[in-house]
């Protein structure tokens, strides 16, 4: 049997390597802009549902 080993690396089908990469740091970016908008909710979600810092901290 003739096995042949496939040596090239899998490309990205859709998106070259270039916006691939701007793809995935623009996806990192809106980490820190998520957490700046739910953290000064907790409090009012606490009240609102009816639980504990505790319970609301379980969400993360």
């Amino acid at each position: 049997m003739n096995k042949t080993l496939v040596t090239e690396s899998p490309t990205q089908r859709y998106l070259g390597t270039k916006m691939l990469i701007a793809f995935i740091t623009m996806m990192n970016m809106f980490i820190p802009l998520s957490m700046g908008l739910y953290l000064p909710a907790l409090p009012t979600m606490g009240s609102q549902l009816n639980c504990s810092p505790v319970m609301i901290n379980l969400t993360f």
